[in-house]
């Protein structure tokens, strides 16, 4: 309509799957069916974001997101949280197993489930929770062994995440979240939620895990917590794959193909 040859449509995060309501997510739906109309391409950046455009008529392809593999020392991943991280982070103590996420505290994040993951450890001493971000539902983080770190550098946010022993993320839906592919990249085991986005990044469980349920995810951190070798192997797989399916490289170069085409 504005006179643009070219339209490039990257959603990012399907808007008809935000909140629980069924008539805004149906309303969503017709509005992406409508823009598809006036032509351009979709591009969802994960593979079951491109099924969830397809199951509603909506013809798509897939460029995966993609982070880049620094290259930066990578020690081995720690039993537990270093201590050269405490006099940073006054609010985090060392030596714990710790869980850390990445992002806004917000309804999609689903803080809620995290904090009932995270009180279920409320009273384990070795266990500490860390949530690198800040948003509107902070107040949902109640547990008393979640650290709110609040917005970080990217290299801040990098040391933390390597410091901790495994990623936990409980979205509700994303496209592909960078934030779970850069630890990827630091070599973090991951425990996500099985939900569009999140599904893609787990390879044959061998970085880590999808869960369904609350209850899952507590018997999840508890057996990491108690084969702590078996996070040294998952974390090597999780580079790998990051390296393999989610490099930078490969999706600024299927960007550019398509910009050509």
């Amino acid at each position: 309509m504005a006179g643009i040859d070219t339209v490039i449509y990257t959603p990012n995060g399907a808007p008809f799957f935000v909140g629980n309501n069924s008539f805004s997510n149906f309303l969503y739906k017709q509005l992406e069916r409508l823009g598809t109309i006036f032509g351009g391409r979709v591009v969802c950046c994960s593979p079951s974001e491109l099924k969830a455009y397809n199951a509603i008529g909506i013809k798509a392809l897939n460029i995966n997101n993609g982070v880049d593999i620094e290259e930066r020392p990578l020690e081995p991943l720690p039993r537990l949280s270093n201590t050269g991280i405490k006099t940073r982070y006054p609010g985090l103590r060392s030596g714990k197993f710790r869980i850390v996420t990445s992002g806004r505290i917000e309804d999609q994040k689903n803080p809620t489930l995290f904090n009932t993951i995270a009180k279920y450890f409320e009273e384990f001493h070795d266990f500490e929770f860390l949530w690198i971000g800040e948003g509107a539902d902070r107040e949902m983080l109640t547990s008393k062994n979640i650290v709110i770190t609040g917005w970080l550098s990217t290299e801040d946010t990098k040391d933390l995440i390597a410091a901790s022993q495994v990623y936990l993320s409980t979205s509700t839906f994303e496209g592909l979240p960078f934030a779970v592919l850069e630890a990827l990249a630091l070599k973090k085991p991951v425990l996500l939620t099985d939900c569009v986005g999140n599904r893609d990044i787990v390879n044959k469980r061998l970085n880590g895990d999808l869960f369904t349920s609350e209850d899952e995810a507590i018997i999840k951190i508890l057996q990491y917590h108690n084969n702590r070798d078996m996070l040294q192997i998952m974390g090597e797989y999780s580079q790998q794959h990051c390296e393999q399916e989610f490099d930078v490289y490969s999706t600024f170069t299927s960007y550019r193909s398509l910009y050509k085409s």
